[in-house]
């Protein structure tokens, strides 16, 4: 199992640093940033970078760190790559969902204030169009 840890995007360099030196040290593991935002996630090179980054993860037993928008920028560039026909993208970034799902053990610092709806992500996506009533 991989463990991630997701901390408030204002504590995201003091925490990682401390881990590394703490929880790094005393295991032995390494701390990965995972870093995922909308523009990062371009094309199929990147998306195997961090493919590669998660199976290291995986087969040595390291640690990610990551902030809630990241996370869900994760899910939503997936659900956008496949909506825009990116086939490989979606498919690989749905693939990285599912072993995150199926093989990580998640522990939230500050959960309190993480799982306020204040951090919910939207994407929007298609053309522009006029809302009901608006002149």
């Amino acid at each position: 199992l991989i463990s991630r840890g997701t901390v408030l995007s204002s504590l995201y360099s003091t925490n990682a640093m401390d881990w590394q030196s703490k929880i790094g040290g005393l295991l032995g593991r390494c701390v990965f940033s995972m870093i995922c935002r909308r523009d990062i996630i371009s094309d199929q090179n990147k998306v195997k970078k961090m493919t590669a980054m998660l199976s290291r993860c995986l087969e040595e037993r390291h640690i990610i760190v990551t902030v809630p928008e990241h996370r869900l920028s994760l899910e939503n560039k997936a659900l956008e790559a496949c909506h825009k026909g990116e086939v490989h993208v979606g498919a690989d970034l749905l693939k990285m969902m599912a072993t995150l799902a199926s093989d990580t053990s998640d522990f939230l610092d500050e959960s309190d204030e993480i799982l306020n709806p204040k951090y919910q992500l939207v994407y929007t996506m298609g053309a522009i169009q006029e809302m009901e009533g608006s002149a």
